[in-house]
């Protein structure tokens, strides 16, 4: 590589492509492009990312994680999929033709808060993927909107799609002994009072609007489907814990 290919590639960044007003949900600029640099922060301090890896984004949105990602993945690349097709086709016309080694499916997948039209059910899911094809899956604000099976189910298919040495990054919201107290005190940013399948949600009507999970439910789900966990899990600071890692919590496991 000569000097000068070299400098542009110190110097030169991507332009970040920019989400409009209506895909934001409710959440400005500022706070959407905060929150995937903290998670691009995270991936690669706690969980290694590195340039040239292969990444599945399983849950993309409108490429809140994806974007800031042109920045760290200068030699790898990134798929990722959703089920909201408005936010896919977003990035797909506005991430993917200038960025190919990022690339966005939908999946039209059953969701009754997020996809009250899909056609299949999240325990029939197979990823679009080959076996062992990625180095690093994550999902962010996937597990808190999904129901035991569908996420045994999801655990699996990571599992399958990670290569050997492989990791996944996950959030979730853990019920442990400091959660339920702040929960029970109104101490926390979301209540989770209704009791559910391994855990409780915190509105009856909609249950999917936010799933919390005990934290032995989600220990023998992780090493149910082959991935083995790291220690600690980092907390988060929704239920006001005085230190933490990001919002909401966060798991790490690896692909033996």
């Amino acid at each position: 590589m000569g000097f000068q290919s070299w400098l542009r590639g110190v110097f030169h960044q991507p332009p970040r492509p920019v989400p409009p007003p209506e895909l934001l949900a409710g959440i400005g600029l500022g706070e959407f492009a905060a929150i995937g640099d903290e998670f691009c922060g995270i991936f690669r301090d706690r969980a290694g990312l590195g340039p040239r890896e292969r990444v599945l984004d399983a849950g993309c949105g409108i490429g809140r994680m994806a974007i800031p990602l042109l920045r760290v993945l200068r030699r790898g690349s990134y798929e990722g999929f959703d089920i909201v097709r408005s936010s896919v086709e977003w990035c797909q016309q506005s991430i993917q033709p200038l960025h190919p080694r990022f690339r966005f499916q939908h999946v039209d997948v059953y969701n009754r808060f997020y996809n009250p039209a899909g056609t299949i059910a999240p325990t029939e899911l197979r990823f679009p993927f080959e076996d062992r094809e990625f180095d690093f899956v994550f999902l962010t604000s996937v597990f808190t909107h999904m129901f035991a099976p569908e996420v045994r189910h999801y655990l699996g298919e990571i599992a399958r799609v990670l290569r050997p040495g492989g990791r996944v990054l996950a959030t979730f919201f853990i019920l442990d002994r400091l959660a339920l107290d702040a929960v029970d005190r109104g101490k926390s940013s979301i209540g989770f009072h209704q009791a559910w399948e391994h855990g409780r949600i915190a509105d009856p009507e909609n249950p999917e609007m936010a799933v919390g999970y005990n934290p032995e439910w989600v220990t023998a789900s992780i090493a149910a489907s082959g991935l083995v966990l790291r220690d600690p899990i980092l907390y988060g600071n929704w239920c006001e814990r005085g230190e933490h890692v990001s919002y909401q919590d966060i798991v790490i496991a690896d692909r033996r």
